[in-house]
């Protein structure tokens, strides 16, 4: 921790170590609504001025702390497989619930997310779109499926904007998260029966992938 009276820190490491700070006054119990600069400060053990030298305004750095949570999500997604929609639907939405259980913090920020959104005041960007995660499992599993990707992609992010929602007004707690994966658990059966998956045609190993999506079962 910087300690007050120590050389001048750096911008990006100043920003950094508020991030951090702001991390565990979150997951110390204070919502994300309620996170003042001066706490943030207090933790980091650094000058309230120095602090908004880099960030003029808490929603700054919950904006930051949003973008970072949202690459850590991303990088879960990245080990999808072969192993059909079924199988890997459960195990993205199991990694997706171990990374929120790791660090409480991730659970007030994603709280305060559902807040932002249910407020008018954040659009879910078009990336957050399940269709490429729909794509690589279809693609390397190669079943084939009654709905269409856009289609069932258009469903389960409704579906997960509603678990969302629910979790959002549970709380941010160990139950909310149990209920969650219950949740999640009855998403990914609703969509596998829409979807109506069926055996990769006999031809499937012949079949060349798009380059970005890398080779069935890797």
């Amino acid at each position: 921790m910087a300690q007050w009276g120590m050389p001048r820190m750096q911008p990006a490491d100043r920003r950094a170590l508020a991030r951090m700070a702001a991390r565990q006054v979150l997951a110390n119990g204070v919502t994300a609504d309620r996170l003042t600069l001066r706490m943030v400060a207090e933790q980091a053990q650094m000058p309230l001025a120095s602090l908004t030298y880099v960030y003029g305004a808490v929603g700054d750095l919950l904006d930051d702390l949003h973008v970072e949570f949202m690459a850590a999500g991303a990088a879960k997604q990245a080990n999808i497989g072969a192993g059909g929609l079924h199988k890997e639907l459960l195990k993205l939405f199991r990694d997706y619930l171990k990374f929120l259980h790791a660090d409480r913090s991730n659970l007030e920020i994603l709280r305060w997310q559902v807040l932002l959104v249910l407020r008018g005041e954040l659009v879910v960007p078009e990336g957050l779109s399940m269709a490429p995660l729909l794509i690589q499992i279809k693609e390397r599993s190669g079943e084939r499926w009654r709905l269409s990707v856009d289609d069932l992609s258009t469903l389960a992010q409704e579906m997960i904007s509603g678990m969302h929602i629910q979790f959002f007004v549970r709380g941010a707690t160990e139950a909310a998260l149990e209920a969650w994966w219950q949740d999640a658990r009855m998403v990914v059966d609703a969509l596998v029966r829409l979807a109506e998956p069926g055996p990769r045609p006999a031809n499937y190993r012949r079949m060349r992938l798009p380059a970005e999506l890398g080779k069935p079962g890797r």
